[in-house]
């Protein structure tokens, strides 16, 4: 269940930092 998990929340991590990233910018 972590494993198939794991991935998912990666990516939304990585979304939310790109998207602070673009509004810094």
């Amino acid at each position: 269940m972590f494993v198939v998990f794991s991935p998912c929340l990666c990516l939304i991590c990585n979304l939310f930092s790109t998207n602070i990233l673009m509004a810094s910018l």
